[in-house]
């Protein structure tokens, strides 16, 4: 929530949620400017031992800082915690005061004698204020000052900004040397807090002084100064390699660990490649010792390049013999396709693990849509022997996702299923049911070679209610060509024809093919004609002239043969007359 700024705050809130740890404390709070008033609120905050008081400062710290006269208060809440040794929050400090000083690009050109013309130049312009308006106001060394004119702008000078900056790092770096792994844990979760926003250009990186001193402190490509850090001559950023302060410190266990843990949470791609570079520079060993659990939360980064770096780690892990076969589904279960071919190509390295995986979980494997882990599931199943098989399992593989094991995987259950000691047609249906057509096509091309199933008239039947058109235009096809021994009655068939013929729009021959099978079903059976009249209806007038005889000439002779059914057929097509033999002669 931010401060309306059309309103200032109140004191008497102000006090009044401060003494009942109200939640609201820190929005009324960035209202007022009255520096005299924040100066003595402050002295009481700072020391406050409630919990509350303490999230309040965090809040505060992750508040944007517009509000003239609050210098005072950033100033006094960070030497508090620096006297009480909280180094979390004077890293959170640290990144914040880093981002107080920004330079910008300034273009000018100069005259060159050699091509008579005006050339632009790009330098670097003085520092400016704090990274996307998170500005402090009213920086004086009188607090009363800024009360007196809260509308005059001012800010921290540079100076002040600068030194802000250099008190923080030297917190840091103190540490560092009476305790290298409390220094390391601390300039880790100072550096996880910076942004991709907050080093969105080269000059921006150059402007973050503290975090190159953490990470790029003894590198040639940079000179520190007390207030800037410039590229050394001819050289660039690209050229830059883990060289961070304290470097003995970064080559302890306990800083791989750290770093580890900053690859998983740090905001910045600058921060993680670093800490992946270190720990490929300084850890080797350890990587190859590194266990699965640790690696976890990196294959889950959104980073490709995290996902990239895990995968690898665990390909060179000593500790892949160890994963069992809950492991390596969970790792399986990956959604990434930067890492899964990674991962699978270790999984094939410990055979013996993935045994141990139930014919169900295995399935699942098969029914992922990455295609390594979809062939790999695969081969597990099929690696079951005959007796281990389960009819309601393998029916599972209808819900394939992955085309290219598609045809070869519902080929191979079917074959199976289509025995007669397995076949159900629960089991076999649901394949012709399945949402991936590449597995609907291999079904019919199954049902073709299998005497068992071709002869399930139920199976057919269930055909018949199939959602997708094309089972629906195969199993035109393949009724037209069994000719005249339909599987089913010709009234049974009716949903089908009628699915078909209402796509009108299509064309084609389907409907031509369908036509042909309404009108030896009338002629078969003439009594059954009225059923399928609205079905005739559309048919003959969704083909060509020359197509719709067909029709009509089979509802003709129903007629002659059951003149009953006359009326119903006039009904249906008024436009027939129907002239007796009689007043023709």
């Amino acid at each position: 929530m931010r401060p309306n700024p059309k309103r200032r705050g109140s004191h008497v809130l102000l006090d009044e949620y401060f003494a009942s740890a109200d939640g609201r404390f820190v929005d009324e709070l960035l209202l007022v400017d009255d520096a005299l008033k924040l100066q003595g609120l402050v002295e009481r905050w700072k020391v406050d031992p409630r919990p509350w008081a303490l999230a309040m400062q965090w809040r505060y710290l992750a508040s944007p800082w517009t509000t003239p006269g609050h210098n005072v208060v950033v100033k006094r809440l960070y030497k508090a915690a620096e006297r009480r040794g909280d180094l979390v929050m004077v890293g959170a400090f640290l990144h914040r005061f880093d981002g107080l000083v920004r330079r910008n690009l300034r273009r000018r050109f100069h005259w060159d004698a050699a091509s008579r013309i005006m050339q632009p130049v790009e330098e670097i312009g003085r520092a400016t204020g704090g990274l996307r308006g998170a500005v402090l106001s009213g920086g004086t060394k009188n607090p009363g000052r800024a009360a007196a004119n809260p509308g005059d702008g001012r800010q921290f000078s540079l100076r002040t900004r600068f030194y802000l900056r250099r008190r923080a790092l030297r917190v840091l770096r103190h540490l560092g040397f009476r305790d290298p792994d409390g220094y390391v844990a601390a300039a880790a979760a100072a550096l996880a807090r910076y942004r991709d926003q907050d080093l969105d250009s080269g000059l921006a990186i150059l402007d973050s002084w503290c975090l190159l001193q953490l990470t790029f402190h003894g590198h040639p490509a940079l000179d520190f100064g007390i207030a800037h850090a410039n590229l050394a001559d001819g050289r660039s950023l690209a050229e830059l390699t883990p060289s961070p302060l304290h470097p003995t410190a970064w080559r302890s266990e306990s800083a791989s660990r750290e770093l580890l843990g900053l690859l998983a949470r740090a905001e910045s791609r600058l921060v993680r490649t670093w800490a992946m570079t270190l720990l490929r520079e300084q850890h080797v060993e350890r990587l190859r010792q590194m266990t699965v659990d640790r690696l976890l939360p990196l294959f889950e980064h959104d980073d490709d390049e995290v996902q990239a770096f895990a995968a690898a780690t665990l390909a060179q892990s000593s500790d892949g013999g160890s994963i069992d076969g809950a492991g390596w589904l969970r790792l399986l279960s990956i959604r990434s396709a930067v890492t899964l071919p990674t991962i699978v190509a270790a999984a094939r390295l410990h055979p013996a693990a993935l045994q141990t995986l139930s014919l169900t979980q295995r399935l699942q494997l098969a029914c992922r849509d990455a295609t390594p882990v979809a062939e790999l599931g695969f081969e597990l199943v099929q690696a079951h022997t005959a007796t281990e098989l389960d009819g309601d399992a393998l029916a599972l593989l209808a819900n394939l996702r992955c085309g290219s094991v598609a045809t070869a995987a519902t080929t191979w259950a079917l074959g199976l299923l289509g025995l007669a000691a397995n076949y159900t047609l629960a089991r076999v249906v649901a394949f012709f049911d399945a949402r991936l057509p590449a597995v609907r096509a291999a079904a019919f091309d199954w049902l073709a070679q299998n005497a068992n199933a071709r002869a399930d008239a139920g199976l057919w039947a269930r055909l018949l209610e199939s959602p997708f058109d094309d089972v629906r235009l195969r199993l035109v096809r393949e009724l037209d060509a069994r000719a005249g021994a339909p599987p089913l009655h010709a009234r049974d068939l009716q949903p089908l024809w009628t699915s078909v013929l209402l796509n009108v729009h299509r064309g084609g021959r389907a409907k031509v093919m369908a036509l042909h099978q309404l009108a030896r079903a009338a002629a078969a059976e003439p009594t059954d004609i009225t059923a399928l009249l609205p079905v005739f209806a559309v048919a003959v007038r969704s083909v060509r002239p020359a197509e719709s005889r067909i029709g009509l000439a089979a509802l003709v002779q129903a007629v002659d043969r059951v003149p009953s059914l006359q009326p119903a057929v006039q009904a249906a097509f008024p436009e027939l007359h129907f002239v007796s033999t009689g007043a023709t002669a």
